[in-house]
This record gives C-alpha cells, sequence and structure tokens, in this order.
C-alpha cells in the first residue's frame, strides 16, 4: 500500500509504502484523537526520512546525469556540489555535515564514500547514533534546498 503526499506541498509528493495495518492504526489514532497518533506519525516520518537518503543519492545523480556532453556535466556536477556544500555549511552543525561528506563523499572526501559502521568507530558512537545524525542532518538539508531551489 502507498500513501502519496500532498503534491501541493511540494515537488509533486513523495511515494512510500507504509503497511495496511499501520494505515489502520492511523486511522483509528486520528479518529478517536489518540495519544498514539504521535507514535503513528513518528512511524511513518521513520520510512520517510529512510527514502530521503535514497532519494538524496538519486537527486544528485539525476541532476548530474541530465546534462547532455561531458563537459557540461562536469560545470553542472561541480556547480550542484557547490550548492550543496554551501547548504551544509549553512544549515548543519560540524559533526552533522561532516557525516554527509563522509557517508556522499563529497569535498574534503571526494568519491571516497564511507560506512555508517566505519564513521561511526571515527566519532566512537554507536552505528545507530550515526544514522540518525545522517536522517536529521538530510532533513534539514532537504528542507533548505526546497527553500533555495523551489
Amino acid at each position: 500500500m502507498g500513501f502519496q503526499g500532498n503534491p501541493a506541498a511540494g515537488s509533486g509528493g513523495r511515494l512510500i509504502k507504509i503497511s495496511a495495518n499501520t494505515v489502520e492504526r492511523y486511522a483509528k489514532a486520528a479518529k478517536e484523537n489518540s495519544p498514539n497518533l504521535q507514535k503513528v506519525k513518528k512511524e511513518i516520518k521513520g520510512k520517510t526520512a529512510i527514502c530521503q537518503s535514497i532519494e538524496f543519492n538519486a537527486l544528485l545523480n539525476e541532476q548530474i546525469s541530465s546534462v547532455s556532453s561531458p563537459t557540461e556535466n562536469a560545470l553542472e556536477k561541480k556547480q550542484l556540489q557547490k550548492a550543496v556544500l554551501q547548504a551544509i555549511d549553512k544549515t548543519l552543525n560540524e559533526k552533522s555535515g561532516d557525516i554527509l561528506k563522509r557517508r556522499y563523499g563529497l569535498p574534503p572526501y571526494q568519491n571516497r564514500e564511507q560506512s555508517v559502521m566505519k564513521i561511526s568507530k571515527i566519532y566512537g558512537v554507536t552505528r545507530g547514533a550515526i544514522y540518525q545524525l545522517e536522517q536529521t542532518a538530510l532533513k534539514k538539508l532537504s528542507a533548505c534546498l526546497d527553500k533555495s531551489l523551489f
């Protein structure tokens, strides 16, 4: 079962897979104005956060590959990378920015994407903590880029 975001709210919405059970729990909690409503909303947002990480990579690759010539492709890639780096530096704290740069191979880690496990060892925290920081950073970065690009 899919849940489509509001197309009027941005770039056409987003399709995520949500189980029928989750939809039923959401409908029941909303109807009863239950405190469980927030819990179900968090679960749905968690599924959206996972999609954001995938969409971030896809957006970078799509933007870069849409240019026709290799020269234009390189220029477009540099411009897009510069915009993303500026948004990271402007929006995120140093640690969150560094985690994204390491995960996606952005400067100063050019084309050397690092795993969550490797980054967790560098920072001396759990993989889960790095994953949470990454997801939070992607949400903030996405909001910043949505404002500046659209």
